[in-house]
């Protein structure tokens, strides 16, 4: 500025720096944090959010999982259904996953079997096209449907005449 050093006053300014350094070191020092879900002292020894996914909930076995469903029950309860290998799956409450009862399916190894689930109220319902659906109450045993009989116009079961 034109003029003599008495006019120019300096004025402290902070930079954000993405850390309170006031408060948390932005540095993390040798052997303080070894192991944490979501966060990892990177190689600049600076803590940061852990890259990928950590583990949530393990399956008893190895598989395809097709489908995974989220609902609710009408009393708040939060079910996670899931199907691997042909057997249901369900974790209530954030829970461990156990089998469902009942909850096997009996269609052997057919190649790109798929899934159907639906939940209508307090009911799941599931099919593969092949087994008998399955009716489960929220965090219940599956129950088989029986197939409905070939009816004719009137309801009975007769040649449709």
């Amino acid at each position: 500025m034109p003029g003599g050093a008495d006019r120019e006053l300096p004025i402290p300014v902070r930079r954000f720096r993405g850390t309170m350094l006031a408060i948390d070191p932005a540095f993390a020092p040798l052997g303080w944090l070894t192991r944490c879900e979501n966060w990892v002292p990177e190689l600049s020894l600076v803590v940061s959010k852990r890259r990928g996914s950590a583990p949530w909930q393990r399956l008893p076995e190895p598989g395809r999982v097709d489908p995974v469903v989220y609902c609710t029950g009408s009393a708040g309860t939060r079910y996670l259904y899931a199907i691997l290998n042909d057997q249901l799956y369900v974790s209530e409450n954030d829970g461990t996953i156990t089998p469902v009862t009942n909850g096997t399916f009996t269609a052997g190894p057919v190649e790109d079997l798929r899934y159907g689930i639906a939940v209508v109220g307090d009911t799941l319902y599931v099919g593969n096209d092949v087994d008998p659906i399955k009716s489960v109450p929220l965090g219940a045993a599956a129950v088989d449907l029986v197939p409905l009989a070939l009816l004719d116009r009137y309801g009975a079961g007769g040649d449709g005449d």
